[in-house]
């Protein structure tokens, strides 16, 4: 067995040595190839819409809840949102009863300018595209999609897998902005860091803690959090009416109006909208 003092020494120095950590992190990717960057120039030469990918390579750091949340609060604030579900996994899809639809993300390789978008309207004011059930081959830059969407979006969100595919790398090179949840662990930290590298040269990027708590973890990587990344600002608490939502098909805004993790969304999604300037 085990010995469980030597796993808290190894884990309390991990803890200790977080800087140290990622400056590594940091030097092993440099070495890495990173999404290059693309145009966001649109038509005559407008700016593109916001397009943000959540992300985060580690696993379990709260992406696809995050995604649904944010459309759902930005729709609060009267956005139009298209949430698009960019995991082939398809944990957001099904969260949201959509497995059945013909409907999915393919239907962009349809977009005409000046053209609609076949979506799902779903019943938190917002518009979605499940994931495809077969492989989709995507252009190899999105952007060349979403500079074509109706005029009637203000912003897209896009959940997108923990693992790299050509799916997420596609979508990568269509983003404006990247919005990242960072758990209170050093998988998570990891995974964030990650992530930030992997980002196109002109994405922008931003994080926030995501379950935190007063434990001495989250004290420690909240530190390195707000040394390493744009923050948005508000944290996202851990609830249990969070956990209960995730079990119906609605987000905890609805499931639980009025619950401090709700008004956390908002207040999150306001942070995000302001820093897009469409607030």
């Amino acid at each position: 067995m085990a010995d469980p003092s030597g796993t808290r020494n190894c884990y309390r120095y991990c803890l200790e040595n977080l800087t140290s950590i990622s400056l590594v992190l940091t030097q092993e990717l440099d070495g890495a190839a990173t999404v290059e960057a693309s145009a966001r120039a649109v038509g005559s030469g407008g700016a593109m819409k916001p397009v943000i990918v959540v992300s985060n390579t580690a696993g379990g750091s709260g992406k696809s809840t995050t995604a649904h949340c944010l459309a759902v609060a930005c729709a609060e604030y009267g956005k139009k949102v298209l949430l698009i579900d960019g995991d082939t996994k398809r944990d957001l899809t099904f969260r949201l009863g959509a497995e059945g639809s013909r409907i999915n993300f393919s239907n962009l390789l349809n977009v005409k300018s000046g053209s609609d978008l076949e979506t799902l309207t779903m019943d938190e004011r917002i518009e979605f595209l499940p994931s495809a059930t077969r492989p989709v081959e995507l252009p190899d830059n999105c952007a060349d999609i979403f500079k074509d969407l109706p005029e009637k979006f203000d912003l897209v969100i896009i959940d997108t897998p923990s693992s790299s595919s050509a799916v997420m790398n596609a979508f990568f090179l269509g983003a404006t902005h990247m919005v990242i949840p960072i758990s209170p662990t050093l998988h998570s930290f990891r995974g964030a860091v990650r992530a930030q590298r992997q980002a196109p040269e002109n994405c922008e990027v931003f994080a926030f803690m995501n379950g935190c708590d007063d434990s001495d973890s989250s004290k420690v990587i909240r530190k390195e959090v707000n040394a390493d990344f744009v923050v948005l600002d508000c944290e996202i608490p851990f609830s249990q009416d969070l956990r209960d939502a995730e079990k119906t098909v609605t987000s905890v805004l609805n499931f639980a109006q009025k619950s401090v993790v709700s008004e956390s969304f908002r207040e999150l999604a306001y942070s995000l909208l302001e820093k897009l300037q469409l607030i």
